[in-house]
């Protein structure tokens, strides 16, 4: 397989070939036999190709993808499909606008209460339900990242409907992550399908007032 490994961005079709002799332009310098592209794990193409014979996968979605040849199945390749994060039609919001994570008992785990933050949403763009970032179990497909960790925050709960994207945080989830001061940046992120089918990441950062 070559390249073993290869990069590329959500969208990209890429072609897997059996080299024969044309792909070189010398004589037997080609592969005899029919050799093969099959992704494992998920099954997403089995392509059986002839010697000179090429076959085509659009990836619509993140992840590392590998594949063998069923003729030899120890030769393997993978494809690391990457998604770059794209800001909304309009900046994310939050409310309220200065969050209060000081406790009433205080002590640290009295903190409580949620914010909410807002997206909207391009036409015809649905919420992909898969893990934002990383396909690492726990992380859900709507979070915000905060300054002070590189964990990742689950929503509470969210909800989509006319173009916008709404979510609740607990303050207690944050208040650990983030310092006091009059410009804490909140990342809000989620994937989303758009109408043709390719994963999209909407990502928008928000300056907010944090008091403890």
């Amino acid at each position: 397989m070559i390249p073993s490994q290869l990069t590329v961005a959500v969208g990209t079709t890429v072609t897997f070939t059996n080299p024969g002799d044309a792909t070189f332009g010398v004589a037997g310098s080609g592969n005899l036999l029919e050799h093969c592209a099959t992704q494992f794990f998920e099954g997403k193409f089995n392509f059986r190709l002839q010697p000179g014979q090429s076959a085509q996968y659009t990836f619509t979605k993140a992840g590392e993808y590998f594949y063998n040849d069923c003729t030899d199945p120890r030769p393997s390749g993978k494809v690391i499909v990457t998604l770059t994060p794209q800001p909304p039609p309009s900046p994310a919001t939050v409310f309220p606008s200065t969050l209060d994570l000081r406790s009433p008992t205080g002590v640290f785990t009295g903190v409580n209460g949620i914010f909410t933050m807002t997206m909207s949403v391009p036409a015809g763009w649905t919420l992909d339900q898969g893990p934002v970032g990383s396909s690492v179990m726990g992380i859900g497909p709507v979070i915000v990242q905060t300054p002070l960790t590189t964990a990742t925050i689950n929503a509470a709960f969210f909800s989509e409907a006319n173009g916008i994207l709404k979510a609740a945080f607990n303050k207690a989830d944050i208040d650990n992550n983030v310092p006091a001061g009059s410009s804490v940046p909140l990342t809000f992120m989620a994937n989303f399908v758009d109408n043709t089918g390719v994963q999209r990441q909407l990502s928008s950062t928000v300056n907010v007032q944090v008091n403890k």
